[in-house]
């Protein structure tokens, strides 16, 4: 008989695992720790952990504690504690966040917003204007 191998991840085990070929559209909300390495399209919200593996393509508005990512998001991300850019990851929107880990090999494309850890950021991430400045003034 195999033993089942546990997963463990600080502050507890996985509560869901979305796997490689798996397809999921929706709101997911959750305690605790969740991996993903299939395709997730909607919103994500958590206190907990999302970790986005090797394999997962996510194209969704991303509100968690921490995020791990190595594998593709598209969409927002806010990290109320830190947010981690693995070999391979890539990120394709704006981050607010008060810790950022961005390792070689990952892509962020996107503004970033750093804010003071354990903060709630108040509403959504607004691009910022870019300043205008006179051209060539003769005086």
């Amino acid at each position: 008989m195999a033993k089942e191998k546990s997963t463990k991840v600080k502050g507890g085990d996985f509560k869901a695992f979305l796997g490689e070929g798996s397809e999921f559209s929706g709101v997911l909300t959750f305690e605790g720790a969740v991996r993903i390495y299939g395709k997730f399209q909607g919103e994500i919200m958590t206190k907990g952990t999302l970790i986005v593996g090797e394999t997962a393509v996510l194209n969704a508005d991303i509100s968690a504690g921490v995020v791990k990512i190595s594998g593709k998001v598209q969409g927002n991300v806010t990290a109320s504690n830190r947010l981690e850019m693995l070999d391979g990851g890539q990120l394709h929107g704006d981050v607010r966040a008060p810790v950022l880990v961005v390792q070689e090999g990952a892509v962020l494309d996107g503004a970033l917003e750093m804010t003071r850890q354990g903060v709630k950021a108040e509403g959504p991430i607004e691009p910022k204007k870019a300043e205008t400045k006179p051209e060539n003034v003769e005086l």
